[in-house]
């Protein structure tokens, strides 16, 4: 609510839109679109990594408790080395 005697004026600055299309290289016969990387897994990627891991689950399931520990030791201390797993495996039996 504008003030008695005070002019009350608002400014607003309306930012123009940029067209897409208006990035596009048409010298090089380019799209804006198509110079974006898409960094998302395509979908045969994401089967295939859930088919390996189901894989996987299966083999784990298989091996002797021991052998799986020393597995997912190596794997879930990649600085550890298989002889400090087996020191450790010797000393917790």
């Amino acid at each position: 609510m504008p003030l008695p005697g005070i002019p009350h004026l608002i400014h607003v600055k309306k930012k123009k839109a940029t067209v897409l299309s208006d990035l596009d290289d048409d010298e090089n016969d380019i799209a804006f679109a198509d110079t974006i990387a898409d960094t998302e897994p395509l979908a045969h990627e994401i089967f295939e990594r859930r088919q390996s891991a189901e894989e996987l689950d299966t083999v784990m399931d298989i091996l002797h408790p021991d052998h799986r520990a020393v597995l997912v030791m190596a794997i879930d201390r990649e600085e550890m080395t298989f002889d400090e797993i087996a020191e450790k495996n010797r000393q917790n039996p």
